[in-house]
């Protein structure tokens, strides 16, 4: 159902939203009310047909494994956040119509076409096994995109309505460290390949969490010394690859006759700075790092030709495009989101016992 998947959020949205504040009213004069949002009620026919889209959306996202993840977001099971996220939708969905209405938001002709086709399509793909089990009539789907076509129409009038400031998008595009570090850089820079050989002695090492920590200043001092003897050792002719065999910490340190390639962007700058100073064949001088010494020896350079710089740039100019497309859209939702947030607040929002006595995969399986 093409309308009800563009209101539903994204799986990972539906695990970062914010779960909706409601009431519990287990005396509703209607026996069939699910539960209710604003003055409308919500009877199960309609709730099963968000129902059906969310668990579609999960075996979609992480096939049919995905149920069996009991914590799949803040201790929750894939079921709870499924039950959760289809309630958030319909909730959005409802309280979207009822201010579109308010606000004189109709649909066009040609709307009003593609949701009787939509519904159409859309109710005959579902089992009629649970159709006939939960009630469901054309008119029951009809309805649902009905509410969907009304909901996205004032979020895109509403998104329409605010202008954003280049400032705020520029902000959000910095959000992006790659980018921030690759716009800074020249393609040649980028692209540059140093192939070396490489002797590390490590002053820290990793916990058992995968964190750098320091090593006790014995050790550091034990690998001063050893960065040293390897150094003196490499600078007396013997042969470099033999050195870093017996002095490197570090198994892929190059000891064969390509090396390691190392690009220019991924160095720190002091280690481009000894590089740059070195030709082929040459050492650099013992470089302090932030996590130990290192001698490298270069092998040679490779830099790239006209067509590769080309390539690049125009590959970089359409991710730099699309980096600004996507700020964009976040800061409409996020805008859209601020403004629904406020509404959402003015509506009462009311749980009959059989929503909160359902559970989702026997609704939808059984």
């Amino acid at each position: 159902m093409v309308l009800i998947k563009k209101i539903i959020p994204s799986l990972i949205c539906l695990l970062i939203a914010a779960v909706v504040v409601v009431g519990c009213n287990t005396n509703k004069t209607n026996p069939n009310t699910w539960l209710s949002v604003g003055s409308e009620e919500v009877e199960e026919a309609e709730v099963m047909v968000y129902l059906f889209q969310t668990y579609n959306d999960f075996l979609a996202f992480g096939g049919e494994d995905v149920w069996n993840i009991k914590d799949f977001s803040g201790g929750k099971s894939a079921n709870e956040v499924a039950k959760q996220g289809a309630l958030d939708n319909l909730i959005k969905v409802k309280v979207l119509k009822q201010k579109a209405k308010e606000q004189g938001i109709t649909l066009t002709e040609s709307e009003v076409d593609l949701l009787e086709q939509e519904a159409k399509r859309y109710y005959d793909s579902l089992p009629n096994q649970f159709k006939d089990q939960h009630g469901i009539s054309l008119e029951t789907v009809y309805d649902v995109i009905d509410d969907n076509y009304r909901a996205k129409s004032l979020e895109n009038q509403t998104i329409e309505s605010y202008e954003l400031d280049s400032g705020e998008v520029e902000g959000k595009v910095r959000e992006n460290v790659e980018y921030v570090k690759l716009k800074n850089e020249n393609a040649i820079d980028i692209l540059t390949s140093y192939y070396v050989q490489h002797i590390v002695v490590y002053t820290h090492e990793k916990n058992s969490d995968g964190v750098w920590v320091a090593r006790d200043e014995e050790r550091v001092l034990q690998a001063r010394s050893k960065i040293n003897s390897a150094y003196d050792v490499a600078s007396q002719g013997v042969a470099f690859e033999e050195v870093l065999k017996e002095y490197s910490e570090d198994p892929l340190s190059g000891a064969d006759d390509l090396g390691i390639m190392l690009s220019k962007f991924q160095l720190p700058e002091d280690f481009i700075n000894h590089l740059q100073d070195i030709d082929s064949g040459e050492m650099t001088p013992i470089i302090e790092g932030e996590y130990g010494f290192h001698i490298f020896k270069m092998l040679f350079v490779e830099t790239p030709d006209k067509d590769i710089i080309g390539e690049y740039n125009t590959q970089f100019d359409l991710w730099e495009k699309s980096l600004y497309e996507e700020a964009r859209a976040k800061l409409y939702k996020e805008a859209f989101d601020t403004i629904y947030s406020k509404w959402l607040q003015g509506v009462s929002i009311e749980l009959g016992p059989k929503w909160l006595d359902l559970d989702l995969l026997e609704a939808i399986e059984n």
